[in-house]
């Protein structure tokens, strides 16, 4: 039998395994269509037992083309505390929602001034636009939240503390249907989410790492073009940034991190934040196809066709 060849590179994509993949995944999703909540079950009163994304759940098929990756820790039953909001760090208090283009996230206030955040731990938005709601790729690309492990940040953190990088110390925790949520109960109760300090210098409480001044990458670029003075301690800089090679965390903008003044030290020492693509995996049969079987990367957008069409050659050319 002549396989349909849908493009002429050398390359070809396998038409049939396309459609078996296509007819695999809208079975997929219509069953898990049905298992985007959590289960949750309480255990006494300041714990939960919850599956942190039993909407990966998926058969053999499904993980032929689309891989295991962390599947089995998703949709695996684990015991979480309950966040107290009234005990927390002497009480916490919800004051703004952020977060990117995937999840959401809770700020939160305690008495001392000191920050908090709560970053929900599964995805559930993606960066692409409206045109693909109900599509087999809009599946994919949400499937795939399953290569991030869900409590990746918090295993980092021990790693992060042995190379002596400054970091918080994110603890998962179950958002609880409470009151004192406020104006973002509708949208944040019933959540499990990492808790983290949101590295600052407070007014009344102790600042982070006993820091003198923290700022965020836009005012440390800022004071880096105002004065040749003001430098980064590259040392450090170099460390946390082997260790993102190290955790395989692909995710890094300036957005995640912040710079600290400690004491009387001239240079700005780094500290890494929102850690939600530690230990990311990417792995798939289909994938394999897309690329021709042959291991490719795209440096700019000029070449993601090239890449989606397997031409490695023209794909890992200089732009």
């Amino acid at each position: 039998m002549t396989e349909t060849r849908l493009v002429n590179d050398g390359h070809p994509f396998r038409a049939r395994t396309w459609l078996v993949l296509g007819a695999a995944l809208t079975c997929s999703a219509i069953a898990s269509a049905h298992a985007q909540n959590q289960l949750v079950r309480t255990v006494g009163g300041d714990s939960v037992i919850v599956i942190a994304g039993e909407n990966f759940k998926a058969g053999s098929l499904h993980r032929y083309f689309l891989g295991d990756e962390y599947r089995d820790f998703w949709t695996t039953p684990i015991k979480v505390p309950v966040l107290d909001l009234k005990t927390f760090h002497g009480g916490l208090t919800p004051v703004k929602e952020g977060g990117g283009m995937q999840a959401k996230s809770l700020r939160l206030i305690a008495p001392d001034s000191s920050e908090y955040v709560f970053r929900q731990v599964r995805k559930t938005k993606t960066f692409l636009g409206p045109e693909y709601d109900g599509t087999v790729i809009s599946y994919i690309v949400r499937d795939q939240g399953a290569a991030s492990h869900p409590a990746g940040a918090e295993a980092a953190a021990p790693m992060l503390r042995a190379a002596d990088v400054l970091h918080p110390s994110p603890k998962l925790f179950w958002m609880p249907d409470d009151p004192l949520l406020g104006k973002f109960r509708k949208d944040f109760a019933g959540i499990l989410g990492m808790v983290e300090e949101y590295p600052s210098v407070p007014k009344k409480g102790r600042a982070f790492a006993d820091a003198e001044k923290i700022i965020d990458s836009q005012d440390l670029l800022e004071d880096i073009n105002k004065d040749s003075k003001n430098l980064v301690d590259a040392r450090d800089f170099l460390t946390a940034r082997m260790m993102d090679m190290l955790l395989g965390d692909n995710d890094r903008h300036p957005d995640q991190w912040v710079w600290a003044r400690l004491g009387k030290k001239d240079a700005w020492e780094p500290i890494p934040r929102d850690r939600d693509k530690v230990f990311v995996s990417y792995e798939s049969d289909a994938k394999d196809h897309g690329s021709g079987d042959r291991q490719c990367s795209a440096g700019d957008a000029a070449r993601v066709r090239a890449v989606l069409t397997g031409d490695c050659e023209k794909a890992q050319s200089p732009a």
